[in-house]
């Protein structure tokens, strides 16, 4: 028997995680982006009956919307999670994770830790393991993993997770008291970083959806603006193939990063022109970590959902991945070039490329009072992604019903890279 604390407890289930056939959960609450949801994702196919509470509106809701979205594709074989939603005064809290292999081994964590940011990281927890080594008899096993499937029977079970149920839960999600609510939503991350550091009300940010597209589909960009969106559709296709970056051939590594200025021999390539959005391959450290170990990458990756809300947790996650991967091969060429082009590249309906071609139309456009330096990965959330989200007002637009003006709006965050161009040559007009 052993006792963890928090840190211990998240590496022991990443651990236990991949080791074992089964597992088997029940907890309170969850978030996508700790490393132990993200290794359960990983390992999906061993999951058998687990719950995750929603009381106080406290679990991620992108948890949901992954569920839901291994249902439509796999069927009854999807993982086999219910979640308890608020129907009683009884709050579902329990926190137990049960893991076990064909060959008889198994271990038990049950304590107090969930399995949020604060339960795998932030809080003083205190879990107890017991496995097969302390106890010959697995009857601690089978009554935890029983009662962990009367829970499930109780529970709303994926199979009638709806759309529109999940939707209405992350609302209550986003309005849930502030008191118990960790930075997750599309919130500012320093609370001076408003409207005041920016010069003015940007002509960008006023712009409604009607002027964005007139603006954008411009008979003189035409021909460029319909380059962008053939290659973000086929970066859309290309990131739906697998589950994470690194399981992508170098081909589709390569031109999602851009990291090589054309794609030998690749005949999905060949008539793609992928450099929209900036470009990665004049960091030979970053094509390093591309070509040779994608997995850090990949990594930081899976810190951004490819569906649904983006929050500040899943950014900061995604910088602090790349951060570490360039720290373990003693690299020191990260920077809003590099990490924003993939961020665009793989959610651009959130982000927008900030690179030395495009910083002085953002800049401009946005009114910011002086350009991000190369690391100002908190002022880019902050007064790019943030005030994008909130301020601008063909951002919060409805969907529109033609096809290229609905192509443009899925993507029209990262469309900003076509939009400066008809900006920048009307300031210098």
């Amino acid at each position: 028997m052993k006792l963890l604390d928090s840190t211990k407890t998240s590496d022991k289930l990443v651990e236990l995680v991949n080791k074992h056939n089964r597992m088997s959960f029940a907890v309170a609450w969850a978030r996508e982006n700790t490393k132990v949801f993200q290794a359960v994702k990983q390992n999906k196919s061993k999951i058998r009956k687990s719950v995750i509470g929603t009381h106080f509106s406290q679990t991620d809701p992108n948890v949901m919307e992954w569920c839901l979205e291994c249902y439509k594709k796999e069927g009854d074989k999807a993982p086999k999670i219910g979640f308890m939603f608020d129907k009683t005064r009884s709050v579902f809290h329990p926190k137990v994770y049960v893991f076990w292999s064909y060959n008889g081994i198994w271990d038990l964590l049950i304590g107090s830790a969930n399995l949020t940011t604060g339960g795998m990281e932030k809080n003083t927890e205190l879990v107890l393991q017991v496995s097969s080594k302390e106890c010959s008899d697995d009857r601690l096993r089978r009554e935890c993993t029983k009662q962990i499937e009367k829970w499930w029977t109780k529970s709303t079970r994926v199979e009638k997770l709806t759309k529109d149920k999940v939707k209405d839960y992350r609302k209550k999600y986003e309005n849930r008291p502030k008191s118990h609510a960790p930075s997750s939503s599309n919130t500012r991350s320093k609370s001076d970083a408003s409207s005041s550091s920016r010069i003015h009300t940007s002509d960008l940010l006023q712009m409604n959806w009607s002027e964005f597209y007139k603006t954008i589909t411009t008979k003189k960009y035409m021909p460029c603006l319909k380059e962008r969106l053939a290659f973000l559709e086929k970066a859309h296709q290309t990131w739906r193939k697998v589950d994470s970056y690194v399981k992508l051939s170098p081909d589709d590594r390569t031109a999602l990063a851009a990291s090589a200025p054309n794609v030998a021999n690749s005949e999905e390539w060949k008539d793609i022109r992928f450099r929209w959005f900036g470009s990665t391959f004049g960091n030979g450290k970053f094509v390093h970590l591309i070509n040779k170990y994608p997995v850090n990458i990949s990594r930081a990756l899976n810190h951004i959902p490819r569906d649904g809300h983006v929050s500040v947790d899943n950014y900061n996650y995604y910088i602090n991945e790349i951060k570490k991967g360039f720290k373990r091969w003693d690299y020191k060429g990260h920077g809003l070039a590099t990490v924003t082009r993939l961020l665009a590249v793989k959610r651009p309906d959130y982000f927008v490329s900030w690179n030395e071609r495009s910083e002085m139309g953002l800049k401009r456009g946005l009114g910011l009072k002086t350009n991000l330096k190369t690391r100002d990965y908190e002022r880019y959330w902050d007064e790019v992604v943030v005030t994008i989200n909130q301020d601008a007002k063909w951002y919060q637009s409805k969907e529109p019903k033609s096809k290229l003006a609905g192509e443009i709006w899925k993507s029209r965050v990262a469309m900003l890279d076509a939009l400066l161009d008809v900006l920048l040559s009307n300031y210098d007009n």
